[in-house]
């Protein structure tokens, strides 16, 4: 009767060990699926003739990104402190052109914009073309914690 006891109990611990719920993964969207999704049904683009990257930026930090081909000028993402959202300022050659969605843009010179990002609770898209091709596309999306994920892609 003891030894039956003893293997009720571990029978019981080893059913309550295994069968307790499992660590949730983060329940935060993935943002390079979603960008990967946008490209691919906006532009036609297959996301694997480019180089993808993510970031998480917290309030008051900064990312510089890698330059893509065609575009000489230095890319920053920036959050600055008190602000929601992200900002990306960049000078634009001729002939280089942008669409947007979820973004607010505001011109600060000649081919020289600011670009506001995850204003809101959605995702923001940010696509940089030359012609029909694209150079470069940023998405953001805001974090359940505050941070903001950065998925960046540019072509090879």
């Amino acid at each position: 009767m003891k030894r039956f006891s003893i293997l009720l109990v571990i029978l019981v611990t080893f059913g309550l060990v295994f069968s307790a719920p499992k660590e949730q993964k983060s329940k935060e969207p993935d943002v390079t699926l979603q960008l990967s999704l946008y490209l691919s049904q906006n532009f036609g683009l297959n996301f694997s003739v480019g180089i993808s990257a993510n970031y998480e930026v917290v309030e008051g930090k900064s990312v510089k990104l890698p330059k893509p081909k065609k575009h000489p000028h230095d890319i920053e993402i920036k959050y600055p402190k008190g602000k929601k959202g992200v900002e990306v300022e960049l000078v634009l050659d001729s002939g280089v052109i942008f669409k947007t969605e979820n973004v607010t843009v505001k011109e600060l010179g000649k081919n020289r914009y600011r670009f506001e990002l995850v204003k809101s609770s959605g995702p923001s898209y940010l696509i940089i073309l030359s012609g029909k091709d694209v150079l470069f596309a940023i998405s953001a999306l805001p974090t359940s914690t505050g941070k903001v994920m950065i998925s960046y892609w540019y072509r090879k």
